[in-house]
Protein backbone atom coordinates (compact mmCIF):
# COMPACT_ATOMS: atom_id res chain seq x y z
CA UNK A 1 0.00 0.00 0.00
CA UNK A 2 2.86 2.38 0.74
CA UNK A 3 4.87 1.53 -2.37
CA UNK A 4 2.02 2.06 -4.86
CA UNK A 5 1.80 5.89 -4.53
CA UNK A 6 5.59 6.14 -4.55
CA UNK A 7 5.92 4.10 -7.75
CA UNK A 8 3.07 5.98 -9.43
CA UNK A 9 4.60 9.35 -8.51
CA UNK A 10 7.98 8.24 -9.82
CA UNK A 11 6.33 7.15 -13.09
CA UNK A 12 4.58 10.52 -13.50
CA UNK A 13 7.75 12.40 -12.63
CA UNK A 14 9.74 10.56 -15.31
CA UNK A 15 6.95 10.78 -17.91
CA UNK A 16 7.32 14.57 -18.37
CA UNK A 17 10.65 15.65 -19.76
CA UNK A 18 12.18 18.75 -18.17
CA UNK A 19 11.75 21.86 -20.26
CA UNK A 20 9.10 20.43 -22.57
CA UNK A 21 6.05 21.72 -20.77
CA UNK A 22 5.80 25.19 -19.26
CA UNK A 23 2.93 26.72 -17.37
CA UNK A 24 2.30 30.30 -16.35
CA UNK A 25 1.21 30.71 -12.76
CA UNK A 26 -0.07 33.86 -11.08
CA UNK A 27 0.58 33.72 -7.34
CA UNK A 28 -1.28 36.24 -5.18
CA UNK A 29 0.04 36.87 -1.68
CA UNK A 30 -1.78 39.61 0.20
CA UNK A 31 -0.08 41.92 2.62
CA UNK A 32 -2.49 41.37 5.53
CA UNK A 33 -1.53 41.40 9.18
CA UNK A 34 -3.17 38.23 10.55
CA UNK A 35 -3.40 39.67 14.06
CA UNK A 36 -5.19 42.92 13.27
CA UNK A 37 -6.64 43.04 9.74
CA UNK A 38 -7.70 39.45 9.15
CA UNK A 39 -10.73 39.48 11.42
CA UNK A 40 -11.72 43.08 10.79
CA UNK A 41 -12.74 42.49 7.16
CA UNK A 42 -15.36 40.30 5.58
CA UNK A 43 -14.69 37.56 3.05
CA UNK A 44 -16.22 39.77 0.36
CA UNK A 45 -13.66 42.50 1.14
CA UNK A 46 -10.82 40.00 0.76
CA UNK A 47 -12.29 38.66 -2.47
CA UNK A 48 -12.55 42.16 -3.94
CA UNK A 49 -8.94 42.91 -2.98
CA UNK A 50 -7.73 39.66 -4.57
CA UNK A 51 -9.81 40.29 -7.69
CA UNK A 52 -8.29 43.75 -8.07
CA UNK A 53 -4.75 42.34 -7.78
CA UNK A 54 -5.51 39.54 -10.25
CA UNK A 55 -6.99 41.79 -12.94
CA UNK A 56 -3.85 43.95 -12.97
CA UNK A 57 -1.54 40.95 -13.55
CA UNK A 58 -3.50 38.34 -15.52
CA UNK A 59 -2.70 37.74 -19.19
CA UNK A 60 -4.02 35.44 -21.87
CA UNK A 61 -1.10 33.10 -21.19
CA UNK A 62 -1.95 32.59 -17.50
CA UNK A 63 -2.73 28.92 -16.82
CA UNK A 64 -3.30 28.92 -13.05
CA UNK A 65 -4.04 31.44 -10.32
CA UNK A 66 -3.02 30.54 -6.77
CA UNK A 67 -4.64 32.34 -3.84
CA UNK A 68 -4.36 31.79 -0.10
CA UNK A 69 -7.08 29.81 1.60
Amino acid sequence: MIALPIVFSFYLYNKVLPGTEKINVLLVQPNIDPYTEKYGKSNADFFNAFEEQIHRQITGATDYILLPE
